[in-house]
């Protein structure tokens, strides 16, 4: 049977493309994994045989369907530190940048879609696209993490499916996931037997590489366990501070401090902004954390803001052992736009929703505490891979992720993905990686991506966990500023042994064709 989709019209087009934006939001929001398999086959279907006015019509339709569901929890979370006309105003304006994402999704595809290409070619041509794209928006777009559209994020809940992250991170388990969804659409436009065995060969591949990484890259502990407790104050997203609520807050606090010590754990993990204050060595809340250390030399991860002018501070994260040894800082780099910062396009603010602002630090997040040195992100940076990439340059021992979940809570699909983001993160590296979250859901991965531990609770606890050091360096560490460039050879590849048939018959090519092509090297030269 074949399935004839130069016949549809244009609304059957716009219809597949809404399909696709619904499926791709789909792909971040469900846990579901089948919809990183299918999400990408309505819109190679509303792009087969199109004009390019309707591929960017659609384009945009299709963002502004994703946006819609990608980014509902925006009105109620912005609301919550502005006001309801800001949170609104974001929705759609997140919407916005969506429809334009899928502009260029679509104007990529339209090409590899359409041209005269064998099949196998097609696939790999959408692939290599896909994840040029995946890793261009995570790199440009690094304070809005929503508007980033991703096929693997809804396959972190199995760790099994995200073994292949050991040879390319997260944008190659979209390729490998896009290699999936053309040969499927394909064999749906037209159900040749050779196209039935590319869709079998491409599940093959998702399936061999993931059990390749588990041969090659065997769990590998060094050393002795490092005992470590999180230490969790589970504080209300609009606690008042005053002088009667402070200091009982304060109290609460050093209770679960003074029951951390009593665990005789190397290394205490606090969650992010623990107080509403800026850090100082004379601070007595710091000192009475300090003052339970009874000599062990306990090392300290705790997240409070710094100083930088007035209404401006650095988010940090402090790291220091008795009387203050050892005291190192990170500022987190990428604040996050609406709830941090306002959102900036080519460095010139558009939106802003809060009263105060949080400064980007300079250099990437590495403490070396007293049982090795550990890689350190802060809330909506444990999504993002350019911080990962200077981390894992450094080759730490283990990670750490520390946030304040309390202003996503409306949301249960972002609380997910900010915990399953590190599973990504421990696998990828092969590292242990632990996750303290205010409100979210809090947890320990180990280096195979096992989850060991994860807690999600409104009320005050300490959690004691063991790690172990890991200083095993994957392909994809290795090979890390290497690897999008890898896409682009390819795709490189593809058209050179493409162009002499397409030379030798350019006299048989109509236009539309001949501006496919040059639509194709443009791209690749860009």
């Amino acid at each position: 049977m074949k399935i004839n989709l130069s016949n549809i019209n244009e609304k059957q087009r716009t219809g597949l493309a809404s399909i696709g934006g619904v499926f791709l939001a789909l792909c971040s929001i469900s846990l579901i994994p089948v919809f990183a398999f299918i999400a990408l086959i309505p819109i190679i279907f509303s792009l087969n045989k199109s004009s390019l006015k309707s591929t960017i019509k659609n384009g945009f339709i299709s963002g502004i369907s994703a946006g819609i569901f990608s980014n509902f929890w925006m009105i109620k979370t912005i609301s919550e530190f502005s006001n309801f006309q800001m949170g609104l105003l974001s929705y759609l304006f997140g919407m916005l940048l969506l429809g334009f994402i899928f502009i260029l999704v679509f104007l990529v595809f339209y090409p590899f879609v359409n041209i005269k290409l064998n099949v196998s070619f097609k696939i790999l041509s959408i692939a290599c696209s896909w994840a040029i794209i995946e890793w261009l928006v995570a790199n440009y777009l690094k304070t809005t993490f929503w508007l980033h559209p991703v096929l693997y994020r809804n396959l972190l809940n199995y760790e099994f499916l995200v073994q292949p992250a050991v040879f390319g991170g997260g944008v190659f388990i979209s390729f490998l996931a896009t290699l999936i969804n053309g040969a499927l659409a394909f064999y749906i436009i037209k159900q040749q037997k050779i196209r039935f065995y590319h869709l079998i060969g491409s599940i093959l591949c998702f399936l061999l590489i993931s059990s390749l990484a588990l041969v090659v890259y065997p769990e590998n502990k060094n050393g002795a366990p490092i005992k470590v407790t999180l230490i969790n104050a589970a504080h209300p997203l609009h606690l008042e501070w005053d002088e009667t609520t402070g200091d009982k807050v304060v109290n609460e606090i050093l209770k679960l401090n003074k029951a951390a010590y009593k665990t005789n754990s190397d290394l205490h993990i606090w969650t992010e902004a623990i107080v509403p204050w800026t850090f100082s060595k004379k601070d007595d809340f710091l000192n009475a954390i300090l003052a339970e250390d009874n000599g062990r030399n306990v090392g300290n991860i705790i997240g409070m803001l710094s100083e930088y002018h007035l209404d401006t501070f650095y988010n940090s994260a402090y790291y220091f052992e008795k009387d203050f040894i050892n005291l190192q800082r990170y500022d987190k780099r990428f604040p996050l736009a609406f709830s941090e910062g306002p959102v900036r396009i080519f460095n010139i603010p558009i939106l802003r929703s809060i009263d105060f602002v949080i400064m980007p630090g300079n250099y990437e997040g590495i403490f070396n505490t007293n049982v090795g040195t550990a890689g350190i992100a802060i809330c909506n940076e444990t999504i993002l891979d350019p911080i990962y990439k200077d981390i894992y340059m450094k080759n730490p021992d283990f990670l750490v992720g520390i946030t304040n979940d309390g202003w996503l809570s409306n949301s249960k699909y972002l609380l997910n993905q900010h915990i399953l983001n590190n599973r990504l993160r421990a696998i990828e590296s092969r590292k242990d990686i632990i996750f303290n979250s205010n409100l979210g859901f809090s947890g320990v991965f180990n280096s195979m991506g096992k989850e060991i531990f994860r807690k999600k609770d409104a009320h005050p606890y300490i959690q004691t966990v063991s790690i172990n050091s890991q200083n095993k360096i994957t392909f994809y560490v290795r090979y890390l500023n290497l690897i999008p460039y890898l896409y682009f050879v390819l795709a490189i590849f593809i058209l050179i042994l493409n162009y002499s048939k397409f030379n030798n018959n350019r006299k048989k090519l109509n236009l539309h064709e001949k501006n496919l092509y040059s639509f194709y090297i443009v791209f690749l030269c860009l």
